[in-house]
């Protein structure tokens, strides 16, 4: 095993995270471990800290959005999930402790009393967990911080890795705003995708995209109640340079699917979303048909 180096005192990665200590890779880059590898949406790259802690104690530090928030649920990839030798070959987590840090006044960052305790399958598919809300409620923003209280051991290593952390804050809903579409059918009218009403239609060929304005955290989509259109399948939304690939169900019922993020929490975006179909529910005809699209964000910030 090659030789690993500690990070000194707490590491800031890129915008949006900071962890207690991650193992050095001169190979790779010096960040290449840090925090940033855990909210930057590959599952194939990952925090991961010295072989030499002892993995409980060890923490990840995510920004909050400005002012007050509620998060309602986790997402974690809780090992390194490059692939399933390596899941287990390192240490993963088991157990966790989310910590409310808030600003003050003078903007000094404190902690408060408001914590949960969050428990993982040792399984490596991503996992998401619901709670009772946990609030930073200073106008001033604040912090989650996430404690490993406990982990599986590796069978191989003893070094901890985490390839995906993911905090889901309160949503609102949003008004969609359509800034551009292609493929779009002949005197098919693309406002129809945002009237309110899944009478009205936006039907299109094949490869069609959809452009919205601005900062979201998830995307309801309706299709149309008739056989006589396509269905989307699978879409890709992108935004910022990250992509999300969601497979719908069959139905003209409204599916909802996450946004890309940015910071490691849902609606920490800020350019234009586009959804792409890649695939689509064969109907009579090979238009698909689309019926409403809609949005929402998780801070009032967004507006």
């Amino acid at each position: 095993m090659s030789i690993i180096l500690l990070a000194m005192a707490s590491q800031i990665a890129m915008a949006g995270a900071e962890v207690s200590s991650f193992k050095k890779d001169s190979r790779r880059g010096s960040n290449y471990w840090n925090a940033g590898s855990a909210i930057d949406g590959n599952p194939e790259t990952a925090w991961m800290v010295t072989g030499e802690s002892d993995n409980t104690g060890e923490w990840i530090q995510i920004d909050g959005p400005s002012g007050t928030t509620s998060l309602t649920a986790i997402s974690m990839i809780i090992g390194y999930a490059v692939s399933e030798d390596k899941f287990f070959d390192y240490s993963r987590v088991k157990e966790i402790r989310i910590d409310v840090m808030e600003y003050d006044m003078s903007l000094d960052l404190k902690p408060t009393a408001k914590s949960k305790t969050v428990q993982f399958e040792d399984k490596m598919e991503k996992q998401t967990i619901q709670m009772e809300e946990l609030k930073i409620e200073s106008d001033n923003g604040g912090k989650f911080k996430i404690t490993v209280t406990e982990f599986y051991p590796g069978k191989d290593y003893t070094a901890l890795g985490v390839s995906e952390v993911l905090l889901h804050l309160q949503e609102f809903d949003s008004q969609a705003k359509i800034i551009g579409v292609t493929n779009g059918a002949e005197g098919s009218e693309e406002l129809n995708l945002v009237d309110k009403s899944t009478k009205s239609l936006w039907i299109a060929n094949t490869n069609a995209t959809i452009t919205l304005e601005g900062t979201m955290s998830s995307i309801g989509i309706s299709t149309s109640s008739a056989s006589t259109y396509a269905r989307p399948k699978k879409i890709k939304v992108s935004t910022g340079g990250r992509k999300l690939i969601h497979e719908l169900q069959n139905t003209s019922k409204e599916q909802w699917v996450l946004v890309p993020t940015v910071t490691g929490y849902t609606g920490s975006n800020w350019d234009d979303v586009t959804i792409e179909v890649l695939e689509v529910y064969p109907g009579k005809k090979e238009q698909i048909a689309i019926s409403e699209i809609k949005s929402k964000v998780t801070s009032f910030s967004a507006f």
